[in-house]
């Protein structure tokens, strides 16, 4: 059996929980501990133990799932994977030197690693954009440190 843990920074001190399942719809979830962030916004969620194969999972705050995700393969011995998400341009919160801390064995952001609107006539400054959120010294210490997996989404792309 293994437990699948995600840590990451919350917008707000809302309690909230790990839903898991083997289907992608999460229907008929297992649900982990409720757990409240710490005075930084940061949060860790485990789930219950899970067997080995693909999971499935979300995020449920306030009775409302509010992030989804997987597959997930779990091996069975104890992987441990941190996300993040939706950060200003140029921006370099403490949160990467907590994330890089927990000595993860993947760290996947989930885009909008910055927050500047631009338009696909301009591709200096998209790259400009990206650039300052890419090279800030914690994020940087966080990716050479574990390794990651960058998905984009529409702050990242132009348009």
């Amino acid at each position: 059996m293994a437990v699948f843990t995600l840590k990451g920074q919350s917008f707000d001190q809302s309690d909230a929980q790990l839903l898991v399942s083997t289907a992608s719809d999460l229907l008929s979830p297992s649900t982990g501990p409720t757990s409240t962030p710490d005075s930084n916004n940061i949060i860790s969620l485990s789930s219950p133990d899970l067997a080995a194969g693909s999971w499935y999972y979300g995020v449920q705050r306030q009775g409302e799932t509010v992030q989804t995700g997987g597959p997930v393969r779990i091996s069975g011995d104890n992987p441990k994977i941190i996300f993040g998400s939706c950060c200003d341009t140029g921006d370099d919160p403490a949160v990467f030197d907590a994330m890089a801390a927990e000595n993860a064995d993947l760290f996947i952001h989930l885009g909008d690693k910055h927050y500047e609107d631009q338009t696909a006539e301009d591709l200096a400054l998209a790259r400009t954009n990206l650039e300052q959120s890419l090279d800030g010294a914690r994020f940087q210490g966080l990716v050479t440190s574990t390794p990651s997996l960058l998905l984009n989404d529409d702050h990242d792309v132009i348009g």
